[in-house]
This record gives C-alpha cells, structure tokens and sequence, in this order.
C-alpha cells in the first residue's frame, strides 16, 4: 500500500513538472499559474482555434469552387440549348444512323448526360441559395 501510494506520488510529481514544461514553454519562459479551469480554457481555445483552421481552409477551397461553378454556368446554358434544340436530336440520329466517325468522343450524345448534368446543376443552385443556408441557423 504504502509503494503505491510513492508510486502515485511520483507520478502526480512527474506529470505536474511535465505540465509546468509545456506551460512554460508555451508561454515564452513564464511559469503561470494553472488552475482546472486553465486547463478547460486551453482546451477550449485551441479547440477553437482548430475550428478556425479548418473553416478558413474550407472557405477558400468552396470560395475556389464557386468560381470554377459560376464560369462553368455559362458551358451549362450552352449545352441546355443545344440539348434543348433541334441540334442534338439531329446529332444523335446521324451518331445511330453510323454516320459519324467512330474516333468521335461522344458522351455528349447519350441520352442521360446532359439531361443528369442539367439536373445535378439546379440542385446546387437551389443548394447554394440563401434559403438553404438560412436552415443551418
């Protein structure tokens, strides 16, 4: 009983002598005093400060996004017109008739791309509204 309670002792010693290391090494030499709720307000801050990090990151990397989104809008309204038209119909007809070359990329012409993109399109927009973002309130 009486070893344990050295042992403890020890270690209660050694883990206050770590904490007064990193107290005074985060503080440029000082040794202040730590109190519980220092501890918990530590904790807070650099928990805080992570969330800072990570948020500003996040917002540059959607602030990147957007701009990709918003110039992409203008290709968006260009293949809605052309599926839209008469272009693609005819496009399509003459890809099913053989009469375009095999080397062609045409993903364009499947009966789903352009139409899903469309889709996917109005749904990010409708995402991005302020409405959307008013429910996070």
């Amino acid at each position: 009983m009486e070893d344990n309670k050295k042992r403890i002792e020890a270690e209660t010693r050694k883990f206050l002598k770590d904490v007064r290391k990193f107290i005074t090494e985060k503080n440029n030499g000082q040794i202040l005093p730590l109190l519980p709720r220092h501890i918990a307000q530590i904790a807070r801050i650099e928990q805080m400060e992570k969330y800072l990090d990570d948020a500003k990151e996040a917002v540059k990397n959607v602030s990147s996004a957007l701009e990709d989104f918003m110039e992409a809008q203008k290709k968006i309204i260009a293949l809605e017109h052309y599926y839209e038209g008469g272009c693609w119909k005819k496009d399509f007809e003459d890809d099913e008739a053989g009469l375009l070359p095999s080397y062609l990329k045409r993903g364009v012409l499947t009966e789903d791309a352009i139409y899903d993109l469309l889709t996917d399109n109005d749904e990010l927009l409708e995402i991005i509204s302020m409405d959307q973002f008013e429910k996070l309130w």
